[in-house]
């Protein structure tokens, strides 16, 4: 009995040490790792000279810490200027190189995987092989063959060479082999070209690969330093790489825009930081909001007020905790091209663990928790909703409008100007100017308007009724239509040689012929009822048009709620309102505030 009491004792004082163990090699990896990132964020303080001399460590002297770096990086001087010029370069370089090597190397893949041709096997063999040669032996050829084509120190010498890429060729083939080929049937049944199936049937399948290997060929892109060191002589052409690495010199080192440069790609990464861990410790995203703000620390847009709604889309952000949300909006194929959120209309794709996670797992769970949680709370609201409410957008900053009455008038300002009048310069509007203009645009939509609204309305559903939608419904009857035809064709051939009585074979094509009629109903019926959103609303729009009164006397809340969708203000003198449809008309304002 005492040696089973012992049993759980002894079992409960290894997991104890067990513990102490990892949690003590855990710390010492987090030592390992987080002092490179904290010496170079102190050096960044300090002369350069002193850096030099005495190494990075975190044996601080605060006396000597200043912010002339970061003042010297973005003073506006020559070093400055070449600073923010490489990383211009290195950003177009990498989005030309990432989107040529996606395309190039899909249709490389397409052709491998999708079609049967002498000496397929072989060229897949070549590819793989070019995987195994290490680029140090292909660099010299490669410089030479450059050289020879005369597309030395410019981009193309940079990108062309590597734009057929091996690894990623292989991707994309193995992914596209898991894909059904019938889909190829089908479309040649309707009538699509080659080309047409591998863009619009099989091209939009394979984004989540698309995904994976942008991510992959960025990544490549953007710390690749020797090719474009070898390719690139003129200054103005550096990478950001190849410009940093220029710094360091035997006749001299700029240490302090080098370190400060490198420090400052990591400031995004420390607001995303701040938001979560600011909310997770119960502040609101108002107030997270005006905190940043009072860091000048500027948003994506480049204006200096955050708002709450900035704040909300960070937290609510895959991208953060390293998962991938393939298409959350998409674009309409009818015009006016405008681009929505996803609904449903679409398939979205979710990878997880796509990239390297800026914000921990966990801390990102706890957020989107809080975030529910918040969500089902509902808070009770003192103030009055008015038909302009989140409705009046600023054309000049992008902020939304807001309400003001000064004694027994109500005015709407935009609220960048109401906090800084030098910052934006679109004024007061009384509230009365945005009843009159919507009254003057309903009489000319009413009288001038619904004429061109119906044109449009036709010109749309002509296209509607022109174009392929490849929705899951229309590809499964594709390879129904498909999959009859074949049986078609292959009774007829064995009809020819004499293989099938004549009775069998007549009783079996009508019945394949009734299958055939019914699965080409079925596709037509899966079409008509694939609307697009544009066409709904414009006939909504014009139902609504016909419905309503022949002249509006005073401003009506209920028909400018169904008929505009946005109000922007262009300038001080026009508005410009969004129909619910996307459809915008302008209209002139008079000014009695300044």
């Amino acid at each position: 009995m005492a040696k089973t009491a012992a049993q759980p004792k002894t079992m409960e004082s290894n997991h104890k040490v067990a513990s102490v163990l990892s949690t003590g090699l855990f710390a010492i990896l987090c030592v390992l790792i987080a002092f490179p990132l904290l010496a170079g964020f102190f050096a960044s303080f300090q002369e350069g000279r002193e850096v030099v001399m005495k190494g990075m460590s975190l044996n601080l002297d605060f006396s000597k810490m200043h912010l002339d770096n970061y003042k010297y990086l973005f003073s506006g001087n020559e070093d400055s200027r070449k600073y923010f010029m490489w990383y211009k370069n290195s950003l177009i370089l990498t989005l030309i190189t990432v989107v040529l090597t996606l395309l190039v190397c899909y249709f490389i893949a397409y052709g491998l995987t999708m079609y049967k041709f002498k000496l397929q096997g072989f060229l897949f063999f070549l590819v793989i092989a070019t995987m195994c040669v290490p680029f140090e032996i292909l660099m010299l050829p490669l410089y030479n063959e450059v050289t020879s084509l005369g597309i030395i120190n410019t981009r193309a010498g940079v990108i062309l060479p590597g734009l057929c890429g091996a690894s990623t060729i292989f991707f994309f083939k193995q992914y596209m082999q898991s894909l059904p080929k019938e889909l190829l049937d089908a479309g040649r049944i309707d009538g699509c070209t080659e080309y047409g199936i591998s863009v619009k049937i099989m091209m939009p399948i394979t984004k989540p690969a698309f995904a994976s290997m942008a991510i992959l060929c960025a990544m490549g892109s953007w710390n690749n330093m020797l090719w474009p060191m070898l390719v690139f002589r003129d200054t103005s052409k550096f990478t950001l790489q190849i410009g940093l690495n220029t710094l360091l010199t035997p006749y001299g080192n700029n240490y302090n825009l080098l370190i400060a440069g490198s420090m400052f790609g990591i400031l995004p990464i420390l607001i995303i930081y701040l938001i979560f861990q600011r909310y997770l410790n119960g502040r609101s995203m108002e107030d997270i909001a005006k905190e940043i703000t009072r860091y000048g620390i500027p948003t994506r847009d480049k204006t200096p007020y955050w708002q709450t709604t900035s704040i909300q889309y960070v937290l609510h952000n895959e991208k953060y905790a390293g998962d991938s949300l393939a298409q959350k909006t998409y674009t309409t194929r009818t015009l006016p091209h405008r681009k929505k959120r996803n609904q449903g209309e679409y398939d979205q794709y979710f990878v997880p663990g796509s990239h390297p996670a800026i914000i921990d797992r966990e801390l990102f769970d706890r957020a989107q928790a809080l975030l529910k949680q918040k969500g089902a709370v509902i808070h009770p609201k003192s103030g009055v909703t008015y038909p302009w409410t989140g409705t009046v957008i600023c054309g000049n900053c992008g902020s939304i409008f807001k309400r003001k009455k000064c004694r027994e008038s109500a005015y709407w300002t935009c609220r960048l100007h109401d906090k800084s009048p030098d910052k934006c310069q679109i004024t007061q509007i009384p509230e009365a100017e945005f009843e009159r203009a919507f009254l003057h645009l309903y009489y000319k939509l009413r009288h001038h308007g619904m004429p061109v609204l119906s044109q449009l309305l036709t010109d749309l559903q002509t296209a509607q009724n022109r174009k392929l939608l490849w929705s899951l419904d229309i590809v499964e009857a594709n390879k129904q239509i498909a999959d009859i035809v074949r049986q078609e064709r292959l009774l007829a051939e064995l009809k020819q040689q004499g293989l099938v009585d004549p009775d069998i074979y007549i009783t079996r094509s009508n019945t394949l012929a009734e299958q055939l009629r019914t699965a080409k109903l079925e596709k037509e019926r899966f079409l008509e009822s694939e609307e697009d959103q544009t066409i709904r609303q414009t006939q909504v729009l014009l139902e609504i048009l016909e419905a309503g009164p022949e002249f509006l006397e005073a401003f009506d809340e209920e028909l400018f709620s169904e008929l505009v969708a946005k109000i922007i203000v262009e300038n001080n003198e026009c508005l410009r309102f969004r129909l619910i449809n996307g459809l915008e008309l302008t209209e002139a304002i008079e000014r009695t505030v300044r």
